[in-house]
C-alpha cells in the first residue's frame, strides 16, 4: 500500500507541481531545499529557522502530501515578513528607543528594500509600505519588536545589517539592554 501512496503522491508533486528541485518546502516539521525528488521520496537539504542551512538531508515519503500540509516558499512571491526584537531593560529611556528602532528601520527599508517590494506586490503595496513596531514586557524587561518586508533569499544579510545599525543608534546612556533586573529593582 505504501509504495501505491508514495507513487500517486510523485505523480501529484510532478504533475499538480506541488513544489520542484531548487524549492524551499516545510512539510511534516522539516524545512529544506528540494534537491531530489524519486518515485518514492522527497530529498530536501534542511533549513534552521533562519533559512541557513544545517547540512542534513532529509527524506520524506512521497505520500506526505496527502497526510501534511506543504508550504512552499519559493511559490507566489520570495517576500515574507521578517522582524527583529530588541529587548531593554525596564530603566531604560523606551520612548527614545521606540523612536530610534522605527527610523532606522523605516529609513533603510525606503532607501533599499521599498521599491523591490512595490514592483512584487502592486495590488498590496499599502499594507507594505511601512514597517510595524510592536512593543511591550515579559519577565526581564521590555522589548521592541520591528516587522518588515524582505525577499526570503537575503533577509539573513538585512536581518544582520539592520541589527548592527540598530545596536550602534542604541548606544546612549539612557537606553541599556542585556541586563536582567526585575520591576522593584
Amino acid at each position: 500500500q505504501k509504495p501505491i501512496l508514495n507513487f500517486i503522491g510523485w505523480v501529484i508533486i510532478i504533475f499538480g507541481k506541488t513544489y520542484q528541485i531548487g524549492d524551499t518546502i516545510s512539510i511534516n516539521n522539516s524545512t529544506g531545499k528540494v534537491y531530489d525528488i524519486s518515485i518514492m521520496h522527497t530529498h530536501i537539504s534542511e533549513l534552521n529557522l533562519d533559512g541557513d542551512s544545517t547540512g542534513k538531508s532529509i527524506t520524506l515519503p512521497n505520500e506526505f502530501v496527502f497526510i501534511h500540509s506543504v508550504t512552499n516558499f519559493s511559490k507566489g512571491t520570495d517576500y515574507v515578513w521578517d522582524n527583529i526584537i530588541i529587548n531593554i531593560t525596564y530603566k531604560s529611556n523606551w520612548e527614545k528607543a521606540i523612536k530610534i528602532v522605527e527610523k532606522v528601520v523605516q529609513d533603510y527599508y525606503n532607501k533599499n528594500i521599498k521599491k523591490e517590494i512595490k514592483e512584487a506586490l502592486t495590488e498590496n503595496f499599502k499594507e507594505h509600505e511601512k514597517v510595524i513596531v510592536r512593543f511591550g514586557m515579559y519577565e526581564k524587561g521590555l522589548y521592541i519588536k520591528v516587522r518588515y518586508m524582505v525577499n526570503f533569499n537575503n533577509s539573513n544579510e538585512i536581518k544582520r545589517e539592520l541589527t548592527e545599525i540598530i545596536l550602534n543608534r542604541l548606544k546612549t546612556r539612557d537606553i541599556s539592554f542585556g541586563k536582567t533586573e526585575s520591576v522593584d529593582s
